[in-house]
């Protein structure tokens, strides 16, 4: 059975120590990219329907969330990349092939401008 091997860091090692043929060693980690990250949201009617205990809709509660994991990564990593999507709309932006989807963000490193 062959054994397997994985390729992101522990972080112990120096990353520039690799084998002769430049690949990791079974069992040392390495992970050198970044994170991509698409929020896709329903944007349909009953996502903006508030629930009797709250005046919140769905639809706003997943804009706070996403907006908790942009301003996170905007602090955090420039590295990483996000997209917003949304599905179930009247419009379309973005995709000339599919009705009812917009795409307000493609995906890119997050910054001030969303």
């Amino acid at each position: 059975m062959p054994e397997w091997e994985s390729y992101y860091a522990k972080g112990e090692e120096d990353e520039d120590e690799e084998n002769e043929d430049g690949d990791a060693e079974p069992g040392e980690f390495r992970y050198g990219g970044r994170d991509s990250l698409i929020f896709l949201v329903d944007a349909s009617k009953q996502m903006f329907k508030s629930t009797a205990d709250d005046d919140l809709t769905p639809f706003d509660i997943s804009l706070q969330c996403i907006r908790s994991v942009y301003t996170s990564k905007i602090i955090s990593s420039d590295h990483d990349l996000l997209g917003l999507v949304f599905f179930g709309t009247r419009e379309s932006k973005g995709s000339e092939t599919f009705k009812h989807i917009y795409v307000l963000h493609d995906l890119d490193t997050p910054g001030m401008s969303l």
